[in-house]
């Protein structure tokens, strides 16, 4: 289990898919939105969302609020994924080409793969 925290007005995740993990979303405060697969929609404090492996989905902080939510993880190990990500985006610095290559190793070490451009709220 993480816990996820987004300032307004900054992208959300990135489309992507999972092919052998689970995510549950609890939001405990503002309003994310989400992409499951064709559906998208907003959920605010206490909204649930359950996407099963092989659902293209995203989220992302959709009000004009600080968010958060719980995100858990099934198998456990993904939550590293987060720290990798952190640690070498914080390292790329300004540098692009060495951030896609970061998240391109990422991606082929977790069970990733991203299929579309992150997502922001139009606020």
């Amino acid at each position: 289990m993480v816990e996820w925290a987004s300032e307004p007005g900054i992208p959300g995740t990135p489309l992507h898919i999972h092919r052998e993990t689970d995510e549950a979303f609890y939001v405990l405060e503002g309003t994310f939105g989400f992409r499951a697969g064709e559906r998208t929609f907003e959920g605010g404090v206490a909204a649930f969302v359950f996407v099963p492996k092989g659902v293209e989905h995203a989220y992302w902080n959709a009000g004009a609020t600080p968010a958060r939510m719980l995100i858990t993880i099934s198998p456990p190990g993904f939550e590293r994924y987060f720290e990798e990500l952190a640690e070498g985006l914080a390292s790329a610095g300004d540098d692009e080409q060495v951030a896609t290559s970061v998240r391109k190793a990422l991606s082929d070490k977790y069970d990733i793969e991203v299929v579309g451009p992150p997502t922001q709220a139009s606020n």
